[in-house]
């Protein structure tokens, strides 16, 4: 540093000033336990242009926790034109340990003899013996890349997650980039596609609606005493912080922040940090930053209409919407009565709800109509401003917490997106769109969603059927899946017509080619958004929140079926890390591979045995034996079932195989047939 003051030395009692500038400088270091180096403390560091002045030391280093070996100042003034010389001090730095992992890393190395044979091919002049080279090259790097992933696979089986993240990026492409990229406008294109989605409006005219809102928030503000944030509220919201997630382009992690927590001075750093956020409302620049990466939705994405876009957000935003959401989250949540993504309810009561109504529609005979809506871009399209109304509603207003709704609406108002592809950072305008990233933006937008959909309701509740014992609620919603249903077609239809004239008003839009509608009786057609939709038929499968439901299928069956499809897609997945050696070296190719379960079958190989043979009802779906079908999975062909059954009387005494349909079959022997 150059603290522009002269130290002295003053034998044993360490370094002395003659001003009160310099004493100042001396105990500031000294509260910071920071220790000047002593050698050649007296040699002259800085040199005046003007001569008629003395040179004089000037120019210090201050080390902390480090001792200071040797000092001095150089000579080099000739070098640079300064009228100071550099000052060094060579420090003892203990080498830090590295930290041990388990396992090796997933870096693959090449063999000298590949090696050796590529440069010989590249060094090769040409003709049929550099053909010749050049596929020795590629033949030997395959058997070394096969052998490679191998060792990858039975590293994994017994747990190395080092080894299962090198197989993962190995198995990572990102081929699919290039020919979006291989159009010399393929930035304007990118930048138009994200313009159609996010800047559907004027931002002169979002930017003055939520100015006004601003504005009467500040008025309640004035009437309202200011709460800060407390230490309690910041510790409670640590739990969500979850270890090991993705920063953002501030750089700071959820582990950081544990650590700066529990820190006496960080900790109240980040404590007035919040505080001064929610009294200013103003959130830094590098805070409120955020970066879109694109991912595939598809294996070969035509256009950028097939890419989807994932906001990496700053962990500080992120505890900020948290600490909002932990005072006046209650206050948007509980009024959405038909949310059930809200706190205290669960999607799955959404789902029993329907196949309630579909089970009493089919058991007495009722006409019923359910329909699933589809929202165009939900979160992409929703109006700011709308959501800021309705945090001004319930928070300012009805909450009496104008001081969070005014941070809250601040928080919503996001202007700009920054999109970063293939190196090349887009930056664009937004005025339409939830905050990505931000853990309010789904508790407003839903309560945006829900209270719409039950005026909706309310409204059309004239034309609702009086007779026949109508269910209790016609409609509900999760995020941006939102199901009505009706024993009426006008019912139903009046519902709709309400709903396709409600929702643009936020910037939401139904899309008729997604309106899934069943009935169980009298096939119908209804108008959705000024297009005709006609009923899918009482066989027909709705899928509710990623669970089939049907009107004449037996819940059970629809509902083992996709399990077992869905084992069967994440057996084929991941069938390299099942089907690999454990750690004792036995694999799938013994004879008595099923036996040994703790062995030779992994936990997700149980699972996915366990989807194949439930219960009576998945042995008539598939009533193929267990043995046999788990034997064509791990060897390629079916084995035969006199041998399976042979080989499990002699391991059990004579005991045979039990039937399907034999109730008092013990679980473990119903589920993989094995014994207890």
């Amino acid at each position: 540093m150059d603290a522009n003051e002269t130290f002295v030395l003053r034998g044993k009692d360490g370094l002395d000033s003659e001003t009160g500038r310099g004493e100042m400088i001396l105990g500031w270091l000294e509260r910071l336990q920071l220790i000047i180096a002593e050698d050649n403390v007296g040699k002259p560091s800085y040199f005046p242009y003007n001569h008629r002045l003395q040179p004089r030391r000037l120019d210090y280093i201050a080390l902390r926790h480090l001792p200071a070996e040797s000092g001095d100042v150089l000579a080099q003034r000739d070098v640079a034109s300064s009228d100071h010389e550099p000052v060094f001090v060579t420090a003892a730095v203990k080498p830090t340990r590295p930290l041990s992992s388990f396992g090796k890393n997933g870096r693959r190395h090449y063999s000298k003899v590949l090696k050796n044979l590529r440069i010989k091919a590249i060094g090769h002049r040409g003709g049929p013996e550099r053909r010749e080279l050049w596929k020795q090259v590629m033949r030997l790097h395959g058997q070394e890349h096969r052998t490679w992933r191998k060792q990858l696979l039975d590293r994994t089986a017994i747990g190395d997650w080092n080894a299962k993240k090198a197989l993962a990026q190995s198995m990572r492409s990102h081929e699919w980039e290039l020919p979006l990229t291989d159009d010399p406008q393929w930035q304007e294109k990118l930048t138009e596609h994200f313009k159609n989605i996010f800047q559907k409006q004027d931002n002169a005219v979002v930017e003055a609606k939520f100015a006004q809102v601003d504005d009467r928030l500040v008025r309640l503000c004035k009437q309202n005493t200011w709460t800060p944030f407390s230490m309690e509220e910041l510790v409670s919201i640590r739990k969500r912080w979850k270890n090991g997630r993705a920063c953002g382009p501030d750089m700071v992690s959820h582990e950081a922040m544990k650590a700066m927590l529990q820190h006496p001075r960080w900790g109240g750093m980040l404590l007035e940090l919040f505080n001064d956020m929610l009294y200013t409302v103003k959130i830094p620049q590098s805070i409120e930053r955020g970066v879109s990466i694109l991912l595939a939705k598809t294996n070969q994405p035509g256009d950028w209409s097939e890419t989807r876009p994932i906001t990496l957000s700053s962990a500080l935003l992120k505890a900020f919407s948290q600490l909002l959401l932990s005072r006046a989250g209650e206050d948007v949540m509980t009024p959405a009565r038909l949310q059930w993504s809200r706190k205290s309810r669960q999607g799955v009561e959404l789902l029993m709800m329907l196949r309630r109504v579909c089970r009493v529609a089919f058991d007495f005979g009722l006409e019923m109509f359910v329909a699933k809506l589809d929202i165009r871009k939900a979160f992409d399209s929703v109006y700011q401003e709308a959501m800021a109304d309705r945090i001004e509603a319930d928070v300012a207003l009805k909450g009496g917490r104008p001081w969070e709704a005014r941070a809250w609406t601040a928080l919503l108002r996001s202007g700009k997106i920054t999109v970063n592809f293939r190196g090349t950072t887009l930056h664009m305008d937004q005025t339409n769109g939830v905050r990505q990233g931000s853990p309010d933006s789904p508790v407003a937008f839903g309560s945006v969603v829900a209270r719409d959909l039950d005026d909706c309701i309310r409204q059309a509740k004239s034309t609702k059927p009086t007779t026949g014992d109508p269910p209790p609620e016609d409609g509900g919603s999760y995020m941006d899946d939102t199901y009505i249903w009706s024993m009426s077609q006008a019912h139903m239809q009046k519902m709709l017509d309400l709903l396709g004239n409600t929702l643009p008003k936020k910037g939401l839009f139904l899309h008729p080619g997604k309106v899934d509608i069943i009935s169980n009786k009298t096939p119908a057609t209804f108008r959705v958004a000024g297009k005709e939709v006609t009923t899918k038929g009482e066989n027909h499968i709705m899928t509710v929140l990623g669970s089939p439901m049907a009107f004449h299928l037996v819940p059970s069956n629809i509902v083992i079926a996709a399990m077992q499809t869905r084992g069967r897609k994440a057996f084929w997945t991941h069938r390299g890390e099942l089907m690999a050696k454990d750690g004792k070296g036995a694999d799938f190719q013994k004879d008595d591979f099923a036996y040994d379960a703790g062995t030779s079958i992994s936990d997700l190989g149980l699972r996915y045995l366990a989807l194949q043979c439930t219960d009576t009802e998945a042995s008539k779906l598939h009533p193929t034996s267990p043995y046999s079908r788990y034997g064509w999975y791990a060897k390629g062909g079916r084995r035969r079932l006199d041998h399976m059954e042979s080989t499990y009387s002699s391991k059990n005494q004579g005991d045979t195989l039990p039937p399907w349909d034999h109730q008092e079959t013990p679980g473990s022997k119903q589920m993989v047939h094995l014994h207890p």
